[in-house]
């Protein structure tokens, strides 16, 4: 571990400490009078359950496509298809994507290919923008980093080590609130699960990682929270790993979960049989990191 020069972070209970709760009907209500504002009708329950919906269709359209067991979907699409798939729309005078609404609905209207048109024009307006954080921030409860995050990043690039993030999150709104933090300056580079179409523990979206960025994975050293996507994807492909208790599991419970990764990536890496993290933070905080690095 000392000897260790890369170093590849999971965010969300890893670095930063969040909770979020999709399933209040209240928070549900409030999203169907987002919408409303841009015409489209949509009781809680019918947004909530379109919304699922939408998010399974997609998701297994892109397994499809790549092949992937773990594809990782952009919800902006999901935001747009809600918004020109309204089971009723009234008139307004809003627009997205340099459109007016009823012009982009028209357009979804005349085929495939004017659907696809206006979905594109809606994925990358500033309309799914406002859409995505606010259904974020309205379902979100907690957000903060961790006690220890900055001194832990701020001590491995004083040290000269090289700092990387991979996680399972929506670029969309994961890097707003990276921002807010200013953790983004500490990492040579940013990986999130919605960009490239995969999420941890597809082996790929590491693999991808360590090419593009010319690491040896002897060399590396994958710091989280999660034993099936963080410890499950360092172990199969033989990586080093720092395990970070941050769910409160007692010892029965980690020795029972790191069991069910040694079954799944002994099909991958045949050392994985015998896993084990490189480190074990029991009481979840990354301060225990700052004896490691030298």
């Amino acid at each position: 571990m000392k000897d260790v020069n890369n170093y590849i972070f999971d965010l969300y209970g890893t670095l930063i400490d969040v909770a979020t709760d999709e399933s209040s009907p209240t928070f549900w209500k409030r999203m169907a009078a987002l919408f409303s504002v841009y015409g489209a009708d949509y009781t809680g329950p019918q947004l909530q359950q379109a919304y699922l919906d939408c998010v399974t269709w997609e998701e297994a359209a892109l397994k499809k496509h790549t092949g992937y067991q773990f594809p990782e979907i952009r919800l902006e699409k999901v935001f747009s298809r809600l918004l020109l798939e309204a089971p009723s729309c009234h008139a307004c005078e809003g627009s997205a994507g340099g459109m007016e609404i009823r012009t982009l609905r028209a357009l979804a209207q005349t085929g495939d290919e004017g659907k696809k048109e206006a979905l594109e024009k809606l994925r990358y307006s500033e309309w799914v923008h406002v859409i995505a954080n606010s259904f974020r921030i309205m379902s979100r409860k907690k957000l903060k980093p961790y006690r220890n995050t900055l001194k832990v990043l701020t001590k491995l690039k004083q040290t000269g080590h090289r700092v990387y993030l991979l996680s399972n999150a929506q670029h969309i709104f994961t890097m707003p609130e990276m921002e807010a933090f200013g953790l983004v300056e500490f990492f040579d580079r940013i990986y999130i699960s919605s960009d490239a179409g995969m999420r941890k523990p597809q082996p790929e979206f590491m693999v991808n990682l360590l090419r593009r960025e010319g690491l040896d994975r002897e060399d590396c050293v994958m710091v989280g929270n999660d034993f099936d996507s963080d410890i499950r994807i360092a172990a199969s492909l033989g990586m080093k790993s720092v395990y970070l208790n941050t769910f409160g599991y007692d010892e029965k419970e980690c020795e029972k979960r790191l069991g069910a990764v040694r079954t799944v990536a002994g099909k991958l890496h045949p050392k994985a049989k015998d896993y084990k993290p490189s480190l074990s933070v029991m009481d979840g905080d990354i301060g225990a990191l700052l004896e490691i690095i030298k």
